[in-house]
């Protein structure tokens, strides 16, 4: 062949696939670095390299396109020399020449190939010094694979020792020919390794922390630390294994990945060094096909576990490898090693410094390059589309995991530790240096204090009503008192239902200040579930007011009506009475949904509820200025707790917002416009039903703080094209006290493009870990469980101790041991600026318009029916996007959708009930037994309603249907269906009332939907609304009509058209 000017061929199916990854032609490139110290003349080196070339057809091939083929022909030149430049750099500084080194091999990288005519081998001959010489060498990917180059250069140095070669290698055309043969085969081991690839299943590569797009650009380049004596180690226990340290290297890059992707299986790509047939040895090509090999690199798997089955892996891969199709190709981490060895000529130390791939197929690949003994490992990388960070602890978490299995290869891979110390420092101190100052007073002690300086400014602010502070502490004074006198003190529960109204405020402090802990009970909420909150908490006393008695469940002690009682009240004294209060005494007792089936208590302390309020204040520099802060939330969850002690504690204004307000956009706008909030705290999806008029009034003037779910960066569009308010997202369960953590929202996502607003850094006092399932710290980027530690920790559940030591538990991270810590269950990862993204939930509790819900709770109020036997509850997004949930029951006897919802309703608050409740006969199970949710029939909303379809019998009541159905995100409505049997709830009911004051002009109150949940009941309400004078109008004008003829009636009509519109 070689005899040949320019022998055409086919190229190979490796060729090919370079090929059709880009078209108009592979940039892909294999490149070398080559130490040589001794006496070695540059001229020397480039006759040996020239020698090499002229042996292998393969360095000398070219590529021709060709009309009507979709791939060109190789071309084999019988002369085609390598391009050879010589760079002198002695005379440099050592930084300056490792400088012109990198340069001179980034432009190397980045320089195109002629592959039409060539040469696609370049070298650059870099004289260092006049012992020193360094060479670059360069080769189209299309030309020679990285173990190719490694063969090359061990020929070079053969070469320049004076050995002896492989006489007449295969030239690659033959290869070619022979690799189309096997293509087209049906022999039993084509079809053996065609079912081998068909049975392997779709594979990925890992999900790193932060990628980002590809780029074009040089690669970069880190390399792995591995002293001599380690290498020397991993051989060894590769040797017991009856591996190579090569395979040992790749299977601990698979645990590497595994950690960094918290993933339990990992595909790399493998880019094979040895050669499978005898015929290839010392021949030079693009022979390498990536192959996949999968391990399960699972915590809890000893290492030799996973080289075990890493190893049995490769060897499958290559028996397979000349029949695997294209698309098991496709995966952009790899894992290429190649033979490290060189013959050293007599006064000269060659040593190969590296070998990298480069090409857009491959975007993350650990190089290793093994000569038995020594072994030299790097990651080769595109930094735009994996960032330097990350790589550098995939590099770092590389050589601890080698230095780890070289002493004992039976290591669980969970128990080793990847963080370097530094890294290991900054997360657990530079990202949690949080410690301040704590005022020694309790939240309540705050409040006299504003009293006794300020005792006529304004504390709250209740519609046209109005307390002062000296007011609001001498009313709560007087109630302390009778607290007191009815046993209340440190420890002691006390009831709170009220209404929201300045009496509310007065209760909250009175309670505090006699030394209780107060348990907000809302009144919404079904007798049952406030009386098993009463019950549980011990709840001595019960603070109300006399219209609410109806709602509430027969208390067990007695019973204080801040109204009923005023008079009684008022002969109190009007000073605090003496309370001997520790730090750790309770301050509340909040309940939120309980995966065991029951609503759960948590017990803050006036410890945990200080430090929040401390911080709060300072964050929003309310302990500088006097601003107002807006309640539209239920002191039942402690969201409105924000704004009730940041405002208390701080000297400002508490503004009231009644339920219907806040609730309702046009009101809302007015009473901000009338009384306007400089802070407004409230959950995302409340405040976007709200902005969807584009109303810029229902926004404060400073400080917008969202909280409660995850935030999504289109309410922060929203919000900035209306107002200048600063953007505050606010993270924290209520069993770390009201919040943990803050966001103070810039421009956009910004560097790491998280999917929603970060939940942001932990505020003051508090620390705040992301661990594995192992509770071990993950890095920088990776998910992991959210524990929070610190002085907001709750005490734990109120007769709740085996739950309570189940998510709490000692803080192993501070020197003194003694901290607690609370696990969220809320899947995060820390961003490399130290805030927390966060990712969803680990388990399956669910947040509904901000409210906690744990499907177990409703799944047993379910169940308590005598007729059901098994229950399961989902959810489901709407086509608007809304988290709706759905009940699924199997039921002794016949049992209707309605009697159940009925019955939870007994039990449950309105957030609580399911959107549609689906009788099933049996529950869909997996293999094992559980139930499987992914298999339950989709339900259809619209065939669930309490009536059987009725379509629309009016306009009106055809157009009202039509706004259900688009807030609904259903196809149909019928007029007799129940608003909130479809799923609706009360922002979604807020969006109904405004597109019908929008459409049909009337002042329509937001409880209507409440009082007419049908669409026939709301068309009678929206035509009642619209007054007889509008009907007895229309009579006078048909009447009108009747005397005229058409032409007049067109010329009367048309005065009523407004001119804009162009038609009649």
């Amino acid at each position: 062949m070689s005899d040949s000017t320019a022998d055409s061929f086919q190229i190979s199916p490796q060729q090919e696939q370079l090929w059709a990854g880009e078209p108009e032609g592979p940039s892909a490139r294999i490149q070398a670095v080559l130490m040589c110290r001794g006496e070695l003349a540059s001229v020397k080196l480039a006759d040996a390299l020239r020698a090499v070339v002229g042996r292998h057809e393969s360095l000398r091939t070219t590529f021709a396109p060709q009309a009507g083929l979709r791939f060109p022909l190789q071309q084999i030149n019988a002369l085609l020399e390598p391009r050879i430049e010589t760079l002198e750099l002695a005379t440099l500084a050592a930084e300056q020449r490792s400088q012109r080194v990198a340069d001179a091999r980034r432009s190397e990288l980045l320089a195109p190939f002629d592959l039409k005519h060539g040469p696609l081998v370049r070298a650059v001959l870099v004289v260092e010094g006049e012992q020193a010489l360094r060479l670059i060498l360069t080769i189209s990917a299309l030309c020679a694979d990285h173990a190719s180059t490694a063969l090359l250069l061990g020929e070079l140095a053969t070469h320049l020792a004076g050995g002896e070669l492989i006489e007449d290698p295969l030239q690659y055309a033959d290869f070619s020919a022979w690799q189309h043969e096997l293509s087209d085969s049906e022999e039993s081991e084509a079809r053996s390794a065609r079912t081998f690839w068909r049975e392997l299943g779709p594979v990925g590569s890992p999900e790193l922390p932060f990628t980002g797009s590809v780029s074009k650009d040089a690669p970069q380049e880190l390399s792995v630390p591995i002293e001599e004596a380690l290498a020397q180690e991993l051989a060894a226990q590769a040797s017991r294994y009856g591996t190579t340290s090569a395979a040992l290297a790749h299977a601990a890059w698979h645990a590497v990945l595994g950690r960094f992707s918290a993933q339990e299986s990992t595909t790399v790509a493998f880019l094979a060094g040895e050669r499978r047939h005898p015929d290839l040895e010392g021949s030079i090509g693009a022979f390498a096909r990536a192959v996949p090999v999968q391990a399960r690199v699972g915590a809890t798997r000893a290492f030799a576990e996973v080289l075990a089955e890493v190893d049995r892996a490769r060897g499958e891969a290559l028996v397979n490898q000349d029949y695997a199709p294209a698309e098991t190709t496709s995966l952009e981490i790899a894992f290429a090693e190649y033979p490290a060895h060189l013959d050293q000529p007599e006064g000269l130390q060659l040593s190969l410094k590296r070998i990298i791939c480069t090409g857009p197929e491959r975007r993350l690949i650990a190089m290793c390059g093994s000569d038995g003994e020594r072994l030299t490992l790097s990651l080769v990388f595109d930094p735009a589309r994996y960032p330097h960070t990350t790589v550098s602890g995939l590099a770092e978490g590389l050589a601890r995991m080698l230095k780890a299995l070289a002493g004992d290869p039976g290591v669980a891979l969970g128990d080793v530790q990847l963080l370097s110390d530094d890294e290991r420092r900054r997360i657990l101190h530079a990202f949690n240096d949080t410690a301040a100052e704590l005022p020694a007073e309790r939240v309540h002690e705050l409040i006299a204090h504003h009293a006794l300086t300020t005792p006529e400014r304004v504390a709250v602010l209740d519609g046209p009503r109005s307390i002062t502070y000296g007011e609001l502490n001498a009313r709560a004074n007087q109630l302390a008192h009778r607290l007191r006198g009815c046993g209340v003190g440190p420890g002691v529960a006390v009831g709170l239902c009220t209404d929201r109204s300045i009496e509310m405020v007065v209760a909250l402090a009175g309670i505090l200040k006699a030394g209780g802990a107060y348990v907000p009970l809302r009144y919404e909420h079904p007798p049952a579930r406030l009386g098993h909150q009463l019950e549980t908490t011990g709840a001595k006393v019960l603070v109300t007011q006399e219209p609410l008695l109806g709602r509430l469940p027969e208390p067990a002690g007695e019973v204080i009506c801040l109204d009923r009682d005023r008079d009684a009240l008022g002969r109190e004294p009007s000073e605090a009475p003496e309370v001997d209060l520790a730090a750790e005494d309770l301050a509340y007792v909040i309940f939120t949904s309980g995966s065991t089936g029951a609503p759960k208590g948590v017990s803050v302390t006036h410890a945990n509820l200080t430090n929040y309020a401390a911080d709060i204040v300072r964050r929003l520099g309310a302990d500088r200025e006097q601003l107002s802060f807006g309640l539209v939330t239920s002191v039942s969850t402690d969201l409105g707790n924000t704004s009730v002690f940041g405002a208390l504690c701080s000297g400002g204004t508490l503004v009231l917002v009644s339920p219907d307000a806040a609730t309702d956009p046009g009101a809302f706008a007015s009473l901000l416009e009338a009384t306007p909030l400089d802070v407004l705290k409230i959950t995302p999806s409340h405040i976007g039903a709200l902005l969807r008029a584009g109303d810029p009034r229902v926004l404060p003037r400073r400080w917008l703080l969202v909280g409660g779910e995850r935030a999504g960066w289109d309410l922060v569009d929203r919000v900035r094209a209306l107002s200048s308010c600063a953007i505050l997202n606010h993270y924290g369960p209520t069993e770390t006290t009201i919040g943990s953590c803050t966001f103070l929202v810039g421009e956009g996502p910004g560097e790491y493009a998280p999917a929603s607003v970060p939940i942001g850094r932990p505020i003051s006092n508090t620390s705040c870990y992301v661990l594995d399932d192992g509770r071990r710290l993950t890095p920088v980027g990776v998910p992991g469980r959210l524990f929070i530690s610190g002085a907001g920790v709750a005490r734990g559940y109120v007769g709740e101790p085996e739950l309570t030591a189940e998510r709490f538990s000692a803080d192993p991270f501070t020197p003194d041991g003694g901290a607690q810590m609370y696990d969220t269950g809320d899947l995060v990862r820390w961003l490399p600026d130290g805030t927390l993204e966060f990712l969803g939930r680990v388990d399956e509790q669910l947040k509904i318009r901000g409210y906690r819900v744990e499907p177990a709770e409703i799944e047993a109020a379910l169940r308590s029916h005598s007729q059901v036997r098994e229950a399961v509850t989902v959810t489901q997004a709407s086509a608007t996007g809304d988290l709706r949930l759905l009940a699924y029951c199997t039921t002794d006897g016949a049992l209707e959708p309605d009697q159940l919802r009925a019955h939870l309703a007994g039990w449950l608050p309105e957030f609580m009930l399911p959107a549609a409740i689906v009788i099933v006969a049996e529950m869909p199970r997996t293999p094992s037994g559980k139930i499987d949710k992914l298999t339950l029939p989709d339900p259809d909303l619209a065939s669930t309603p309490s009536a059987a379809y009725i379509a629309p019998r009016t306009p009106l009541e055809e157009a009202v249907a039509a706004i259900w159905a688009q807030v609904l995100g259903l196809p149909q409505v019928g007029v007799e269906d129940d608003f909130f049997a479809l799923g609706g709830h009360s922002l979604l009911a807020t969006q109904v009332v405004a597109q019908v004051r929008s459409d049909f002009a009337v002042d329509l109150p937001l409880h209507s939907l409440f009082t007419c949940p049908t669409i026939a009941s709301l068309a009678s309400e929206i035509v009642r609304m619209m007054g007889d004078s509008e009907v007895d109008e229309t009579a006078k004008l048909m009447a009108e009509l009747e005397d005229m003829s058409d032409e007049e009636a067109q010329r009367l009509l048309a005065q009523d058209v407004p001119p804009e519109t162009g038609r009649h």
